[in-house]
């Protein structure tokens, strides 16, 4: 592979990276990131980046807002030692859903403008909660869809199973209506009524002794989904399975899964790989392998990502 491109890894995605360099021959790079004084962030580049290409994979963890000032400062530094351009594979793009509850809030329209000042090229991210969130940033963002991201698991786990596939979130009934008709499966229509003292659902549809597939984006503290499940046994579903894409798990939301209902829950994008015997993350490496193929290639990418 050409010598114009390099990639680079955060501290947790150094082995993917790595990875990634040795199968398409790509150099890797060395970026030591420190504070000083336990507080202020200072990049120490070891590589020679002149006029290079430059793939950064980062994978963004609590607190979101630290994280965030990490990428600017490694892309800035980048920028400084004159890369050609940085494309930026952030699995995890934050989004503001509902800064009331949320307790780490990103600001979109925010994080857009600072993307836009340090000068990022691109960026590739996994299954945006909304297609709308990509009209706030003026940089290029390539969006890996759900089925895309779990087309294996889906294949291996669900399809042809008769399983019920439902979500509690409205903004994803058309993606859950499309991993339904994707695995042969039924879409049934779910809504979460619940308030700030008491959790309640509605099902519309006859779920007893039936397989259920929950569908969400992210899992947080995990607490909604887990009373969502509870009420889906009550209601006499046999068995209740979740995939998300990206598993922040914040608080006991680990130790509360692996005590719940939840059959299997699968995650593709985590800062933790080990995480229970519930709980599987699925491997991003290959993913990235492939888009940063493609992308080597000239290989139209639309058509792959969806």
């Amino acid at each position: 592979m050409s010598s114009k491109f390099m990639i680079f890894g955060s501290e947790k995605d150094k082995t993917t990276a790595i990875n990634i360099s040795k199968k398409l021959s790509i150099p890797l790079g060395e970026i030591d990131i420190k504070k000083i004084n336990g507080s202020e962030i200072y990049v120490d580049l070891k590589s020679h980046v002149d006029h290079k290409v430059v793939f950064l994979i980062f994978t963004i963890t609590q607190p979101i807002n630290e994280s965030i000032m990490y990428i600017l400062q490694i892309v800035d530094t980048l920028k400084k030692n004159n890369v050609d351009k940085v494309h930026v594979f952030l699995p995890y793009l934050p989004y503001t859903k509902s800064p009331i509850n949320l307790e780490y809030v990103t600001n979109t329209n925010l994080l857009a403008r600072l993307f836009e000042i340090v000068d990022v090229d691109s960026i590739f991210t996994f299954d945006l909660y909304s297609p709308l969130i990509k009209n706030v940033f003026k940089v290029p963002i390539y969006d890996v869809s759900i089925i895309k991201i779990f087309s294996k698991v889906l294949d291996e786990h669900f399809i042809n199973k008769d399983y019920i596939v439902t979500t509690i979130d409205y903004e994803l009934q058309k993606k859950t209506k499309m991993i339904a008709s994707y695995i042969h499966g039924n879409f049934i229509t779910s809504e979460n009524i619940s308030t700030v003292k008491e959790p309640d659902f509605k099902v519309y549809d006859n779920i007893n002794n039936k397989d259920i597939l929950l569908v969400s984006n992210n899992i947080d503290t995990a607490k909604t989904i887990i009373n969502f499940a509870n009420y889906l046994t009550f209601k006499g579903a046999r068995s209740i399975s979740l995939i998300a894409t990206h598993g922040l798990f914040s608080k006991n939301a680990i130790e509360n899964i692996d005590k719940s209902v939840l059959k299997e829950v699968f995650v593709a994008s985590s800062p933790k790989q080990n995480v229970s015997k519930k709980i599987k993350v699925i491997s991003k490496q290959n993913l990235i392998s492939e888009i940063l193929e493609r992308v080597l290639d000239q290989k139209n990418l639309k058509r792959f990502l969806s």
